[in-house]
């Protein structure tokens, strides 16, 4: 309990453990906390404020990850706007993608 008050999220910040919405101080955390990382955004991406002490080439390894579940998003996404009849670039993510494929 103690690990995860030391890395809870602040009520202005996402990264950290937390649930989802902010506790008052009363209220005892229960097991749907979460450990929450930025991904979205490399530069804002870091490993500081993680419990536990990253390896050598974790960086890398997370970057992989990133880029893989970046990767399942778009397509997933991709599936939705085929179910709802959407046009196709409506949920590309970035300009230049969305440039690239019409």
């Amino acid at each position: 309990m103690e690990g995860k008050q030391k890395y809870g999220r602040t009520a202005y910040d996402i990264e950290g453990y937390g649930s989802i919405s902010v506790l008052p101080e009363h209220q005892i955390l229960d097991c749907t906390d979460r450990l929450f990382l930025t991904i979205k955004s490399p530069s804002k991406f870091t490993l500081s404020g993680h419990p536990w002490t990253p390896c050598i080439g974790s960086r890398e390894i997370f970057e992989v990850q990133i880029m893989k579940l970046k990767a399942s998003n778009e397509f997933l996404l991709k599936v939705m706007a085929r179910s709802l009849n959407l046009r196709r670039i409506t949920f590309y993510i970035s300009k230049a993608k969305v440039k690239e494929r019409q």
